[in-house]
């Protein structure tokens, strides 16, 4: 497995289920973390690509254009037919866009959607979605346009107050 994170409790939960199952089938985990960095990130996906690990779960941090390293290192292991399965997030751009990689990953728009939709029926009219990052992160976006449109669907106004700064930062 290759993340940005396991300090936050959804990665954490997410890697022991993981290690759980694979275990079940005699298989073992081997975890790598990219602490959010694109070259590091690179890096590590390109060592896992070059080894003789059977498989890939990639918790990618920079989704939009990644490096030209990793794009390499993705359609490598599509060459190869050595399985990756993207979690939580979908690397896009360049010659990704038409390749088809399996992934798990939650439906951010109508996450959104669900949320703002709530706080309408609720008598909300004036609302606000308060985060990091939420104007620039791929994964962000879509929530937010989901959030905006169900608000403003129902009649409502919906404001961005964006933190601006690294969740790893924000967190602490």
């Amino acid at each position: 497995v290759l993340t940005y994170s396991t300090r936050f409790e959804f990665p954490s939960a997410v890697l022991e289920g993981i290690s759980e199952a694979l275990a079940s089938e005699q298989y073992r985990l081997s975890l790598e973390v990219t602490q959010g960095s694109r070259a590091r990130e690179s890096e590590l996906f390109q060592h896992m690509a070059n080894s003789k690990l059977d498989g890939i779960l990639f918790c990618p941090i920079h989704v939009e254009n990644p490096a030209s390293s990793l794009t390499a290192s993705l359609l490598q292991c599509r060459k190869e037919r050595k399985p990756v399965v993207q979690l939580l997030r979908n690397v896009q751009g360049n010659e990704l866009e038409n390749l088809q990689f399996s992934s798990v990953c939650p439906d951010e728009q109508q996450s959104g959607r669900l949320a703002g939709a709530c706080l309408v029926l609720h008598g909300h009219r004036h609302v606000v979605m308060v985060g990091n990052s939420l104007k620039t992160d791929a994964l962000k976006f879509d929530r937010v346009r989901g959030f905006t449109e169900a608000v403003e669907r129902e009649g409502g106004t919906a404001d961005l107050l964006s933190l601006g700064q690294d969740v790893d930062e924000w967190a602490e």
